[in-house]
């Protein structure tokens, strides 16, 4: 075998091998002083520093965004979550050190890598109850070489404050837990103009806030802006580098939103940015992050899920089922109100435990009704059962943090009975009560078959069909997902023939079933029922008003599906007129390209972390 390239096309002898160690020698004291250029260069080229500062995150529809946000407010872009020294990601709201490596003679923001990261003080709990809110709104222009415009103030102040806006939104999605201040001052919209620089047109979101908290400390001081816990910046006009509708710390204190219809003046996305503020990652359909349109944390103009309200602390749920509440072959019964109804008891939360190893994600059922928050829901969930799932690891520790990946499973009609397979459940539900708003509801889990759960029915007085919902692929966010449909419709039902009936049972037989009516409440628990109510012929029953609805709107509902397009305003003459008109198309997520950016791929759907 060669050792050197003296040495290549010759049989080595003894004295060869040593000729050749010495020619290899040689080669390698000639190249050190290349090697150490090399190195001398590389050191050239980049620089190192010791960075301290507040570590945030941003979940943008392009990427997520990790910055540290030092003191002097200065914002270092991070290529990656920052590691603690035995490998586990730091949670954002943490204050760090770390080593920044930059290029040389950039101005050291952007880090092209990270190291010797530590917590210097840690992230303080998120609180999301008793909270009110003192919010300012900066509507940004630019001034100088690159005028841009402003929306006008008293639009995004009508969206805020008019009886079917942000303010009442958040208020009955809340059940009052969190709202906005409604002392004068509470909810502030101003107008200011920040000089034109090029990290703006970029679409730097630290460099919008900072410019626009400069400029409103010069005009009305700094104790102006320390009045107020929550801050809120509407972009300018024009700018196209922006390929999102809303942004926000998650946690923290900060939103930013696009200047459309998609943006600022959609009630969806202003409740999904504030409620990032809060912890509360985007809602999932299949692979595809934002696409529960049951929830504003998906592209929906509802409240949250279940799992969201109770992560929140805004509601609580009816019953908590696992291995010990639901024992195999046991049916439980339930009156299940709507969550539009109020917060107590308006869910219920199952942990399958009896699934042993493959118990990953916890599961939600909760009834959603057109009131209330909920008056602008889709007919996809409206008076019917929504069926969630998440990450367990996440729902059973509030100290966790990460996204959990809510993701809308399907959902459940009156008069169904409906197997949820993955988890083993057999859900069977009655007709609405006389106003509509609460449904009887019996559970049942299985070790083999669903038809465990239904031994001894009069097969009769079962459903025609049995709906399913089918088996999913838990780890589907771990995969690289295709793109997702523009327009995102309901999973497809798969509809399975009835069971076959069961031998009949000896005499005595049970007595009839009077005929179908509403249960009462239970208190605390029902008696197992393991009969199925007949259907019955349904009906529109008329919706009592929710103690937690505004006064009815002026105006007909926002539809849920809306093409983005700008505020109505008069076009700044000085703006380019080279903007595109939107087509008309179904909603996207809302942290998709505004109606002037190119279009993106979406990002894959991120692993899910041990934990938002």
């Amino acid at each position: 075998m060669a050792c050197g390239v003296p040495c290549l096309r010759r049989r080595r002898s003894r004295q060869d091998g040593t000729r050749c160690s010495k020619w290899n020698i040689m080669i390698l004291l000639l190249a050190l002083p290349l090697v150490g250029n090399g190195i001398a260069a590389a050191m050239v080229r980049s620089s190192t520093s010791r960075v301290q500062g507040r570590l945030v995150y941003r979940a943008a529809h392009t990427r997520d965004i990790w910055k540290l946000l030092a003191p002097s407010g200065v914002a270092y872009k991070l290529p990656s979550q920052p590691l603690d020294s035995i490998g586990d990601e730091i949670p954002s709201g943490s204050t760090i050190a770390l080593d920044c490596t930059s290029e040389k003679g950039s101005d050291g923001t952007e880090c092209l890598s990270i190291n010797n990261a530590e917590v210097t003080r840690a992230a303080a709990p998120v609180k999301s109850t008793d909270l009110v809110l003192r919010l300012l709104v900066i509507v940004v222009s630019l001034t100088g070489s690159c005028t841009r415009a402003a929306v006008p103030v008293d639009q995004v102040r009508q969206a805020y404050t008019s009886v079917s806006g942000y303010m009442n939104f958040l208020r009955n999605c809340s059940y009052g837990k969190v709202t906005y201040s409604t002392e004068p001052g509470g909810v502030t919209v101003i107008e200011t103009t920040i000089p034109c620089n090029q990290a703006i047109l970029m679409c730097e979101e630290d460099a919008v806030a900072y410019g626009a908290q400069v400029a409103v400390s010069q005009q009305h001081g700094v104790n102006f802006l320390a009045s107020f816990n929550r801050f809120s910046y509407v972009l300018p006009k024009g700018i196209s580098a922006c390929f999102w509708l809303g942004l926000a710390d998650l946690p923290g204190m900060n939103t930013w939103y696009s200047p459309t219809y998609d943006g600022i003046f959609n009630k969806g996305t202003v409740l999904q940015e504030s409620l990032h503020n809060f912890g509360i990652y985007h809602g999932w359909r299949g692979p595809f992050e934002y696409a529960d349109t049951s929830t504003a944390m998906g592209s929906g103009n509802s409240c949250p899920s279940a799992p969201e309200l109770w992560r929140l602390g805004w509601a609580s749920v009816l019953d908590l089922l696992d291995n010990s509440t639901l024992p195999a072959g046991v049916t439980k019964g339930y009156t299940l109100p709507a969550t539009s109804l109020g917060p107590k008891g308006n869910m219920l939360k199952i942990r399958p435990e009896w699934l042993g190893e493959s118990y990953t994600m916890n599961v939600y059922l909760a009834l959603r009704l057109r009131m209330g928050g909920d008056q602008d829901i889709g007919d996809e969930f409206d008076r019917k059962i929504s069926v969630h799932c998440l990450d367990k690891s996440i729902d059973n520790n509030f100290g966790v943090r990460g996204d959990p990946k809510v993701t809308i499973l399907g959902t459940i009609e009156a008069q169904s009975t409906t197997n949820i397979e993955n988890y083993k459940l057999l859900v069977e539900t009655g007709d609405f009560d006389e106003d509509g708003s609460k449904i009887p509801l019996w559970i049942c889990r299985y070790k083999a078959r669903a038809q465990e759960c239904i031994v001894g029915t009069d097969p009769k007085s079962r459903p025609a069909t049995i709906s399913s919902i089918p088996a999913v692929d838990y780890d589907y966010y771990r995969d690289e997902p295709p793109s997702p449909p523009r327009s995102l419709r309901p999973p497809p039902v798969s509809r399975q023939p009835p069971p076959r009936p069961p031998p009949p049972r000896p005499p005595p037989q049970p007595p009839p079933r009077p005929p179908p009516r509403p249960p009462p409440r239970p208190s605390p628990r029902p008696s197992p029922s393991p009969l199925l109510l007949p259907p019955s012929p349904s009906h529109s029953p008329s919706h009592s008003p929710s103690p937690w609805s505004p006064p009815p709107s002026p105006r007909p509902p926002v539809k849920l599906r809306q093409p983005p397009r700008p505020p109505p305003s008069t076009p700044n003459p000085q703006q380019t007129s080279s903007r595109p008109k939107a087509p008309v198309r179904p909603s996207k997520p809302r942290s998709q390209p505004n109606s002037t950016a190119p279009p993106l791929q979406p990002k894959p759907g991120r692993a899910s972390r041990p934990p938002p």
